[in-house]
Formats: structure tokens, C-alpha cells, sequence
């Protein structure tokens, strides 16, 4: 939320003060900042004609590689090629984190909002915008009484809510930290991802509840102890609040078999320490990347780890995906080994890459496909 007012407020200054600026300043010429080339090969540029050095940064950008400049002040670097995906980046120019001003599209996140560039494939990515039916996403405000606060949470309709009477299952789809409850929608194109997959008849249809994660401040080192203390205040925040304020307002299911919960890095520690918890309310959990910091699982869920054939009659599906790059790799495979060793029924998927928004949108969709089904045998 502070994010996006401190947006607001600067748009609304820049604005106040354009006549002035513009008066001063000519509107400088129009360009293009992002060119994707048919071999995939990438330009970007980017029009500074006072910088004395500027560089090209974020998850497309290994290395940081710098711009030339022309005569005319335009700097200028190529590329590539570059797998296709959706990919952030923004220009460091003279030092200073600098978005592209050319382009709309952006990631809003902590510390600092980045640039999206979509490289295309031969065939159309599982968030492509395709001509299906799609569903759509609802910006709402509730009051959290555990913190006294009014608090946001976004909501994906599935294709054909609106003209139906049917009661829908329902995922709570949680961010990561730095992130917002408009993280899965605006980096992770949960909307068209769960479109495609809908439309595919690969994902029954569902409500999909992206609630805000962040209740207590994380310190400045994300410790365990701070993401610890906003486990328990999200805790309370979902059981008392969110899930109740959701059953009210849509027509959504309200058995442990009809709610699923999953999330990227601290959403994922928080599928874990919540989720994991509360048998009685959710039967399908998708921990990504998921920050848990403890080795001590055994410890942390007696209940679950001493008594596996009661976990498995309850438990309809518990999908742990991580990258083998991942700095949280070792924990995630820790957790692998203590529900293993437990005999915990899980699925550990171990992909290529890091920490990464390139592996937690196929994450959803691998899981999404996946719940609200018959188990498997």
C-alpha cells in the first residue's frame, strides 16, 4: 500500500508542476525503449543525453551490460537472444535505479519497482493473452479487527461468474515479501494463467483470493524471526478476517476439501506455517520457493510429522516446487526429507533456475492443474 501512494504522490506532483516543466523542458522525442527482434535479440535504449554511463540491469540483464551513446544523447545496447519469458529490468544510469521512462509496463515491488519485457516464443506462453473466455479480478477492502486496520485483497472470477449461480472451491494465492496483494496479477499474470488452463479444461474453475501478506513489518534482513511474527499475525488475519469476509461476498464452497492454499517465498513459508496447521480448513497446499527457515519440522508440526496416516487421509495434495538455483533450495529440500522421512504424501518438484517469477508462474499452473480433482492413486 505505501508503494502505491508514494506512486500516487509523485504522479500527482509531476503533473502539478507540468506547465512549468514543459515550458522549460520541450517534450523530448518520441522512441522506442524496447525492441524484440525476430531472432530474439533484444534492444533496449534509452534517451539521456546528460548520463556519463548508464547499464542495463535485472533478471534479463546478467552481467549489467552497459549502453553506448550516440551523438544525439540516445544510449543503446543489444542483446541475446533471449529465452522467451517475462523478464524485469531497468537502466542504472550515473548509479541511480532509473524505470524506463518509455514503457508502462511495470512490476510494482519493494525497494523498488522494475520494467517488464515479454519475449515471445513459437508457441504462446501459459500467460499469454488468448482469445478464451476470461475471468475477472476484483479489488476489494475489508477490515481486519485482529489489527484494527482496513486492509485490500484482489479476487479472480472465473469465466462465467457473473452469469451463473454456481458455488465455486477457492484458492488463496499468497505473494512473496516486498510483494503485494497485486503481485500475482501484475507479475505473475495469475488472471490469464488460470484463463488459459480453464479454457484448456487443464483447471476446474475457481475463485483465486490474493490477500496482502505483509500484517507486521519485516526487518530490514527478512530474518526468521520477523517472517515468524508475520506468520502468526497472517494467521490470525485469514482465520479471522479474509476467509469469513470471502464466504460472505462470493459463492464460494466452504469445505477443508473446496479451499487450497499456496504462495511464493515468505506466501510459501506461510502455506506452510499456516496452511499446514489447519487440516481442518484446507486439503491442497502448494508451497513455492517457500521460505521456511527451520530445520526442525518435526518439532514445528508434531501433530502432522507423528501421524502420517491420519496426515494422508486429510491431505489431498501438498506440492512443493523450488529451483535448484534458489537460495532457498536447501531448506525446501529439507522439508522434502522430513516429510519423507515422516511418510508425509507429497510431490517435490525440483526445476532449473533461482528465485524467480520465470519459475513460480509455471508453478501455479502446475498446481492449479492439479487440485480441486480427483487424487491421484
Amino acid at each position: 500500500m505505501q508503494i502505491r501512494t508514494l506512486l500516487a504522490a509523485s504522479l500527482i506532483l509531476a503533473m502539478s508542476n507540468a506547465p512549468e516543466a514543459f515550458a522549460q523542458n520541450p517534450r523530448p522525442p518520441a522512441y522506442q525503449s524496447v525492441d524484440v527482434h525476430a531472432d530474439q535479440t533484444v534492444t533496449f535504449r534509452l534517451l539521456a543525453p546528460q548520463a556519463q554511463a548508464v547499464s542495463l540491469r535485472g533478471e534479463i540483464a546478467e552481467g549489467g551490460p552497459k549502453l553506448e551513446k550516440d551523438d544525439k544523447g540516445m544510449w543503446s545496447v543489444t542483446i541475446g537472444p533471449v529465452k522467451p519469458d517475462l523478464y524485469c529490468y531497468y537502466f542504472d544510469v550515473d548509479g541511480v535505479r532509473t524505470l524506463d521512462p518509455r514503457s508502462s509496463s511495470v512490476r510494482i515491488q519493494e525497494p523498488s519497482p522494475e520494467n517488464l519485457v515479454d519475449i515471445p516464443g513459437d508457441t504462446p506462453a501459459i500467460y499469454a493473452e488468448r482469445d478464451v473466455p476470461h475471468g475477472t479480478i476484483a479489488m476489494e477492502l475489508y477490515r481486519a479487527t485482529t489489527i484494527n486496520r482496513t486492509r485490500g485483497l484482489y479476487v479472480y472470477l472465473p469465466p462465467g461468474y457473473a452469469r451463473s449461480t454456481t458455488t465455486y472451491p477457492v484458492l488463496y494465492l499468497l505473494h512473496g515479501a516486498g510483494g503485494y496483494e497485486g503481485s500475482w496479477w501484475g507479475s505473475g499474470r495469475m488472471n490469464l494463467i488460470m484463463d488459459n488452463l480453464i479454457a484448456d479444461g487443464k483447471a476446474v474453475p475457481m475463485i483465486v483470493v490474493m490477500p496482502n501478506g505483509h500484517v507486521t513489518p519485516l526487518d530490514s534482513s527478512r530474518s526468521a524471526q520477523s517472517l515468524s511474527h508475520n506468520i502468526a499475525a497472517f494467521e490470525a488475519d485469514l482465520l479471522t478476517d479474509i476467509i469469513p469476509f470471502v464466504e460472505r461476498t462470493y459463492r464460494a464452497r466452504t469445505g477443508r476439501d473446496d479451499r487450497a492454499i499456496a504462495g511464493l517465498s515468505m506466501g510459501g513459508g506461510q502455506t506452510v506455517g499456516v496452511g499446514l496447521k489447519h487440516l481442518e480448513l484446507f486439503a491442497w497446499f502448494g508451497p513455492f520457493s517457500a521460505a521456511v527457515h527451520t530445520l526442525k519440522f518435526e518439532d514445528q508440526f508434531p501433530e502432522l510429522m507423528g501421524h502420517a496416516a491420519d496426515t494422508n487421509g486429510k491431505i489431498k495434495l501438498l506440492w512443493i516446487a523450488c529451483g535448484k538455483d534458489d537460495f532457498l533450495f536447501a531448506a525446501n529440500k529439507a522439508l522434502d526429507e522430513a516429510l519423507t522421512h515422516s511418510g508425509i504424501r507429497h510431490t517435490f518438484v525440483v526445476s532449473g533456475g533461482g528465485h524467480s517469477w520465470m519459475n513460480w508462474r509455471p508453478y501455479l499452473a502446475g498446481f492449479a492443474s492439479q487440485i480441486f480433482q480427483p487424487r491421484k492413486p
